[in-house]
């Protein structure tokens, strides 16, 4: 397949005009001028752009009924072990058709309920099955400290109730599986929470935890300073006002969705210092994930247009929706940019979404496949 003579965002802020991608056994081949196959995609005109990446959901893991809640295992605040890819529904994920926003992966976390939550999956927006939708099944550890943890277990008369007991419990946990040999005989449950812990010691996989507001922000970076791990804040809501402890501890921020509950004016959100922050290199990433809640794939424009709003350039947002959740997911080698060698994950609009509200996806491609196509679309 050959997609003709589009303008295309690279994502590492080149933009070559008038370029052609040819994608063969699902991989980006080669990209240049001239190129040459049977099935052709003609893109003139149009903005070509890498895969979008939801860098914190749990859809497929709520059905649209409302009636599955199969994101946070609530028996215990401290699970580790579990793993939400067996949460998820592939049919639920389809329903939602993420892929019409040029959304191609998202990164499926356990909810925000627990202080240690489980292991986030990263997953392709579409799929027959959960293990042909899998990009990487262990891509973080997922906790919070968030108000939905005391709300889940302190009403339960269960630990913890406060903020205090929830840094306990989370420095405890680590300080735990620092020193695995120094635990004595393990269970199979703690023997799999200490290979877990070890991951993200060596910094093969982040700690992806949920704080809202500064002080949670600050003491959670506090609380975790002696273990050296690979940290990334998100909701952050005020990730802004935590400026300058986000940049010492060099945390990637992950950015909850702003529109649900007025959490851009309940948190007095400071876009500017976020967008100063990526800036100065702190990877930023932006969600549809929420306190308790998940968004619509429409939502995460949202986003886009409030950062757009408080200055941000156009290649710094899509930087925000391509590569930085690569790299804090450890998936840069087949996601995040337009480059040979990379799954073909490629999405080709009439203007461009990022710069303009009327702009729209004409054609989205995951893995080489054509998953969705506007056929009516004519651009000028």
């Amino acid at each position: 397949m050959l997609i003709k003579g589009g303008t295309l965002h690279i994502g590492d802020g080149r933009i070559l005009p008038d370029t052609d991608i040819l994608v063969q056994n699902g991989k980006i081949a080669a990209i240049g001028t001239g190129l040459m196959d049977k099935e052709v995609i003609d893109a003139s005109g149009k903005e070509v752009f890498p895969g979008f990446i939801d860098a914190a959901d749990y859809a497929g893991c709520i059905d649209m009924a409302y009636h599955a809640h199969d994101y946070s295992e609530n028996s215990s605040p401290v699970v580790p072990y579990v793993n939400i890819k067996h949460s998820v529904d592939p049919d639920e994920v389809e329903r939602q058709e993420f892929y019409k926003s040029g959304i191609t992966s998202m990164v499926m976390v356990p909810g925000n309920k627990n202080v240690i939550g489980g292991m986030a999956a990263v997953l392709k927006t579409t799929g027959i099955n959960i293990n042909q939708m899998v990009v990487k099944e262990q891509a973080a550890l997922k906790g919070s400290v968030i108000n939905t943890v005391k709300e889940t277990f302190g009403s339960r008369g269960v630990k913890p109730s406060t903020r205090m007991g929830m840094m306990n419990l989370l420095k405890e946990t680590f300080a735990k599986y620092q020193k695995p040999e120094e635990c004595g005989k393990l269970s199979y449950i703690e023997a799999k929470n200490r290979d877990i812990f070890q991951k993200v010691f060596a910094k093969e996989v982040p700690f992806v935890v949920a704080a809202n507001t500064k002080a949670e922000i600050e003491s959670v970076i506090e609380g975790l300073k002696p273990y050296d791990v690979k940290l990334a804040i998100c909701n952050a809501y005020q990730a802004g006002q935590a400026k300058e402890a986000i940049l010492e501890a060099k945390a990637a921020v992950i950015l909850g969705e702003f529109s649900h509950m007025s959490s851009e004016v309940h948190y007095d959100t400071d876009f500017e210092a976020i967008l100063e922050l990526e800036r100065q290199g702190i990877p930023v990433a932006i969600s549809l994930l929420t306190d308790d809640n998940v968004l619509g794939r429409e939502c995460l424009f949202w986003t886009v247009s409030k950062l757009k709003k408080a200055g941000a350039a156009e290649e710094q947002i899509l930087r925000m929706l391509t590569v930085h959740p690569a790299e804090i997911f450890g998936i840069a080698d087949v996601a995040g940019t337009l480059e040979v060698g990379k799954d073909a994950d490629i999405v080709i609009c009439c203007g461009n979404p990022i710069e303009a509200c009327d702009a729209y996806v004409t054609e989205t491609l995951i893995r080489g496949q054509m998953v969705y196509r506007k056929e009516e679309a004519v651009c000028c």
